[in-house]
């Protein structure tokens, strides 16, 4: 949590930081290859669709203000 309280206000606030890279290899759905306790799992990833709704699942949980990095 990062404390955004003024010496004006008193009140803690929390801001949720969400950030993707490299996003033109995320356009579409594709199997990713995923490390899982030592064994190599593919699992889908990617597609704008998918992150879309990660990021308005993660604002709908009510953690305070939402913060996309693009």
């Amino acid at each position: 949590m990062i404390d955004l309280a003024g010496t004006m206000n008193e009140q803690t606030r929390t801001l949720t930081l969400l950030q993707i890279n490299d996003t033109h290899g995320y356009l579409e759905s594709h199997p990713e290859l995923f490390w899982e306790s030592g064994k190599a799992v593919y699992r889908t990833a990617g597609g704008y669709a998918r992150i879309k709704t990660h990021f308005r699942e993660c604002s709908a949980r009510g953690l305070g203000a939402s913060l996309c990095l693009r």
